[in-house]
Formats: C-alpha cells, sequence, structure tokens
C-alpha cells in the first residue's frame, strides 16, 4: 500500500473516531433563566381594598445611624429604600395600597379623657374618587383606632359638641407609605396620638369688631384706636395707640419698628393662647414692642399679635392686630377686637349669638 493511500485510511479512522465522541458528549445546554412576573392590579374598592403586603423591614430593627429620618436628609444605607424599589417594580401603585393602623386618645384641656368625641378621618386610595371617609368615636377612656383600610395618607380631626378644637397643638396629618415624607406614621397601640379640646365656658355679651383694615403712619406718628368701635380715634382719645417707624430701604428691606401703647391707663399683654377666654388679673403693661431689622436673617415685612387688654376703666379685651409696615405709600393694621362691655368681668368666651352693639 502506497503512503498516500495510508495517510488517507488514517485521517479517516480520526474522523469517525471525533464523530463518535461528539455524539457521547453533546455541548451542555444554557442556564435556565429567571422568568419575569408581571403584577397585576385589579380596581380596589372601599370595602375590598388591594394591599400589598407591608415591607419586612422592621424600621425598629434598622440601626439610628443607618435609618432613614422622616424630613430628615437621605439615608441610602436605610434597606427600605431597596424595598421600596421592589414594591415599584412589582407594582407602580403600591403606595396608595399601604395597610392603615391608627391610635388616638381624645384629652380636655385638664387632661381628662373626653368620651364620645367624632374622629373624622379622611384617607386617599385607589377608589374611584380617590379618597374614602369614615367616623369614629371615642370610648370612656377617650381612645379610639382605626383598622382594617389601606391607603397612603390620612388625615384624622377630633370634635365634640361643647368644645373647641386646639389646632395649635399636635397635628392631623399622617403619611403611611413614604417614610421619608416628614408626616410618616408610626402606629403604636401603647402610644396613642393625643387630641387636645377645650370644654367651652360660659359666655358673656360681647362686643366684636374687624377684622378691619385701617391706615396707619410710619414716620413715628401714633393711630389711636378705639376697641369699643374698632376704628381710628382722634388724637389722644381711643385705648390704645400703634407707633411705627420705618427707615430707608435696603434691597426692598428696610429696618422698622412697631410700639403698641395703652392709652388713658390702658394696659396689655401679648398672649400666645389660642382661645384667650379669660383675661389675666394683673400683669399689664404701658407698651409693646416689635423690631425688625433688615440685615436680620428671618426677615418679617410684617408681624400678627395678640393682646389681653384692659382698659382704663377697667373692661377687658382681646385683640388681634397684623401690623403692615409698608402699605400704599404708607402703613396699615388689619384690627380685630373682642371686647365685654361689663367693667370687671375678665370672661372673653366668645359666642356669636350674643354679640351686642356698643353703647
Amino acid at each position: 500500500m502506497k503512503r498516500s493511500d495510508i495517510t488517507i485510511a488514517l485521517l479517516a479512522l480520526l474522523m469517525v473516531a471525533w464523530i463518535v465522541w461528539m455524539l457521547g458528549n453533546p455541548k451542555p445546554s444554557s442556564p435556565p433563566q429567571p422568568s419575569a412576573q408581571v403584577a397585576t392590579a385589579t380596581p380596589a374598592s372601599a370595602t375590598s381594598p388591594l394591599v400589598t403586603p407591608a415591607p419586612t423591614t422592621s424600621p425598629t430593627s434598622i440601626p439610628a445611624s443607618m435609618r432613614q429620618q422622616p424630613g430628615g436628609p437621605y439615608q441610602p444605607a436605610d434597606p427600605r429604600w431597596a424595598e421600596r424599589r421592589r414594591l415599584r417594580k412589582e407594582d407602580p401603585k403600591y403606595e396608595w395600597k399601604t395597610p392603615i393602623e391608627f391610635y388616638g386618645k381624645v384629652l380636655d384641656q385638664d387632661g381628662n379623657p373626653v368620651a364620645g368625641a367624632t374622629a373624622d378621618v379622611v384617607w386617599t386610595n385607589m377608589t374611584p374618587n380617590g379618597s374614602s371617609h369614615m367616623q369614629v368615636t371615642s370610648d370612656a377612656d377617650g381612645l379610639f383606632s382605626i383598622t382594617g383600610i389601606s391607603g397612603k395618607h390620612m388625615t384624622v380631626q377630633a370634635t365634640k359638641d361643647g368644645y373647641y378644637r386646639e389646632t395649635s397643638k399636635g397635628r392631623s396629618s399622617y403619611e403611611y407609605a413614604g417614610f421619608w415624607e416628614p408626616t410618616y406614621h408610626e402606629p403604636d397601640p401603647n402610644n396613642p396620638v393625643i387630641f387636645h379640646l377645650r370644654r367651652k365656658g360660659v359666655s358673656e355679651p360681647m362686643i366684636q369688631r374687624g377684622p378691619m383694615l385701617l391706615g396707619a403712619r410710619n414716620d413715628g406718628t401714633p393711630a389711636n384706636f378705639d376697641l369699643t368701635t374698632g376704628r381710628k380715634a382722634a388724637d389722644s382719645s381711643g385705648n390704645i395707640a400703634l407707633r411705627i417707624s420705618k427707615g430707608s430701604k435696603i434691597n426692598k428691606r428696610f429696618d422698622w419698628t412697631a410700639t403698641v401703647e395703652g392709652i388713658d391707663g390702658a394696659g396689655l399683654i401679648e398672649s400666645k393662647d389660642e382661645f384667650m377666654a379669660t383675661a389675666p388679673a394683673d400683669g399689664y403693661l404701658p407698651h409693646w414692642t416689635f423690631s425688625q431689622k433688615a440685615t436680620d436673617e428671618k426677615y418679617q415685612s410684617e408681624v400678627q399679635a395678640k393682646f389681653y387688654v384692659k382698659t382704663g376703666d377697667g373692661k377687658c379685651a382681646r385683640v388681634e392686630m397684623r401690623i403692615i409696615p409698608e402699605y400704599n405709600e404708607t402703613a396699615a393694621v388689619d384690627l380685630t377686637v373682642y371686647l365685654n362691655p361689663a367693667p370687671g368681668s375678665r370672661n372673653l368666651e366668645f359666642d356669636p349669638t350674643k354679640v351686642v352693639q356698643s353703647p
């Protein structure tokens, strides 16, 4: 046999052997790929809300150094951000389906529980109206709770006939989905949210004037006001006077000073009380002053203040003033007065059905 024939025969044998080996050792298949999951949403209703499971990360288990504080600077290490991204991927509207729980307690001005108060509740959700409404009633201990609903944001206001609602204490807005929002709320049945109500007292006839916008000067010239009429009075008469002194403008700002003075024996006390139902027996001062520099970081172009006023003849009033140092080339004051016409009475409880005309 020729050498070329031998070579061809060997190559043929090698080819056959390679084919046999390939048939016995097939190419590995590719690893299985995860299948995409598509979240489907069913329209929610007030009676059967669609609820997305709450995040598995407990806020209390997150170290303080990592935890995103409501309204605080961004903390990317907080694992709830990753949980939020996951939930949004599964359902972009998950925030409006967050389970809501709320625990509240209603107290009066003395710290006693208020039974039978109505908690008016409105929350945003996936209903056709975009929100739902309910009312719950406080029990003998002033307690009430809200469970079994879902949404994103909720407002709660407590009221009861015969009481004022104290808006200066606490808040009425609560966020449930956005843990970074300033109003984010974490419900705790052992630490209910306190709602403050104030019992209405027995009112007496009152003279009520205003609010009324009245002109004033800003060159230091006093503007006198009569609390009985709620209007400007002639020079050297009336019950209180307002002096405004305004400096030159610098970049739309200016130094200015406002002083409220008692006239003919009248005195005043500035008050931060929301209701001002009873005038103090004593402690009245001859004047009150507010001063503002153009260079102050927290500059105010006007100021609002409330006062108890006792006139020279012993009548008590509560006076609300919005002092505007620059108004139509001069100045102005928005004045509201509640005056008890009975000398010596400190009762300033106001009932609009008992308003009387000035004598």
